[in-house]
């Protein structure tokens, strides 16, 4: 017989009846068409779940690498997340979903509108490049809505889990950093860790982990406040042991890394979060313990010469800056920087912002009429997310953040989400010392986290019980 001539009968699969005519399938046939079958779902579902398993991975290590590794290797595994992510969950009902979702465009707004500010930007280079640092804003939100149903409690968890990891990493190299170092030597042990972290060469200028302080104090804030309400509402999943090492060591790196930003954005949402959560009678014994720990803190010689002597020392030398004593140029430089920012709300451009491309070009220009030379020699930016939106994007683009920021707490504070709601407070608060949103370090970290924590699946141990 004629291959081309073969009927779908004539399949060795197949027999003829003898008595009929009709070609039907005997039962070996039938057995090894089925087996054929089943083996191909097999593989079909088998690849499925490696591909989700990678997705799931990407995750894990754009947090991992969050605290730990340069930026270029986080944005390697943010690609990889992107391009998993249709196959992932199925490309179906991805723009259906997203279009319907208000939340995610209320989110994604921040990138867009620092897209439209490329309108009338001079700066076309420089503003390219700061929408690009602002793609996670746009990515993330799209990211956790579409796949939250696959995302559980446990992918959850384990993204946590993996920052710390990240900041566990950190402060294993910190540790190899001033074993090595030559300061050590005659100290005690005692002395050392009276040492700030930053006292060190290497991580005074990042030259080996590249991770600004008040960056890294936000990560450990919002992993401690993690742990606290993971153990409060998910006791099965973390033994007091766990709890009590992950706490102690969270609290020991926080307090010795002495980040001024980041210590005074822990105390003070760490505060409101006592008072929301006791009862009436606590309230006010809660209170004095946090005034009592705030003595302890404060009495600390160097958080006292950080938070309070160099401070003061540094605003009676007004816009100047005393070239003999460090622990003042930070406190001296973010006077300059004011002094830059204020100067510039004052010309017309306040109520539509100097477009993305050239804010940056104008606190520099200021910089030089003012001769604020040390600000020029390193290149520094407003310091502030509200004041870099305003001359961004001008008052307009303000409200926009406030928006963005007051919406989802008021939401968080209703539902009694008091991780989510402690995240964002943190984030309200880092935004004033810091440009947050002008760095991968910080970008990232609100973007992957706010949209876990608003748009993901709605846990217990991440909400409060309603």
């Amino acid at each position: 017989m004629h291959i081309h001539n073969m009927s779908r009968w004539d399949c060795p699969f197949f027999a003829r009846e003898p008595d009929s005519g009709q070609q039907l399938p005997n039962e070996e046939s039938l057995y090894t068409f089925a087996k054929f079958q089943g083996h191909a779902k097999a593989t079909g579902l088998k690849k499925s779940v490696i591909i989700f398993s990678l997705y799931k991975w990407s995750f894990y290590l754009v947090a991992f690498t969050l605290p730990l590794l340069q930026p270029q290797w986080n944005s390697l595994f943010i690609i990889l997340m992107i391009i998993l992510w249709p196959f992932a969950i199925g490309g179906n009902n991805i723009w259906q979903e997203i279009k319907t979702n208000r939340t995610i465009w209320l989110f994604s707004s921040l990138f867009l509108a620092d897209a439209i500010g490329l309108i009338h930007s001079d700066n076309i280079p420089y503003g390219l490049r700061y929408v690009e640092t602002h793609l996670s804003i746009l990515v993330f939100p799209a990211l956790i809505l579409t796949s939250r149903n696959q995302l559980g409690k446990k992918v959850i968890d384990k993204i946590f889990y993996s920052l710390m990891l990240g900041i566990f990493g950190v402060l294993a190299g910190y540790l190899v950093i001033i074993s090595t170092s030559p300061q050590i030597e005659g100290m005690s042990l005692g002395q050392i860790f009276q040492q700030r972290l930053t006292d060190f060469p290497p991580i005074r200028d990042q030259s080996i982990i590249e991770i600004h302080p008040s960056f890294l104090s936000m990560y450990i804030s919002i992993s401690i406040f993690f742990v606290i309400n993971k153990f409060i509402h998910d006791k099965k999943s973390i033994s007091v042991y766990l709890f009590s090492f992950l706490l102690i060591l969270l609290l020991g790196f926080q307090v010795w890394l002495n980040s001024r930003a980041g210590l005074l954005g822990f105390l003070i949402v760490g505060s409101i979060l006592l008072v929301l959560q006791l009862n009436r009678k606590f309230k006010l014994y809660t209170v004095a313990g946090l005034v009592v720990l705030l003595i302890i803190i404060f009495s600390f010689p160097p958080t006292k010469e950080r938070f309070v002597d160099a401070p003061l020392r540094a605003w009676t030398n007004g816009t100047g800056v005393n070239v003999n004593d460090k622990e003042t140029w930070p406190i001296s430089f973010r006077i300059q920087i004011m002094d830059c920012s204020l100067s510039l709300l004052q010309d017309a451009n306040w109520i539509f912002g100097y477009g993305t491309g050239d804010f940056k070009d104008e606190m520099y220009r200021c910089f030089v009429e003012k001769n604020y030379t040390w600000l020029m020699a390193r290149n520094l930016d407003e310091h502030c997310e509200y004041f870099a939106q305003l001359h961004r994007l001008g008052i307009l683009g303000l409200l926009l953040l406030l928006t963005v920021f007051l919406y989802p707490t008021s939401k968080a504070l209703r539902d009694k989400n008091y991780l989510y709601f402690s995240f964002l407070i943190l984030i309200a608060i880092s935004a004033i010392p810091e440009n947050l949103l002008a760095s991968q370090k910080g970008v990232v970290f609100y973007a992957l986290f706010n949209s876990l924590l608003f748009l993901g699946p709605k846990e217990k141990h991440i909400s409060e019980e309603k």
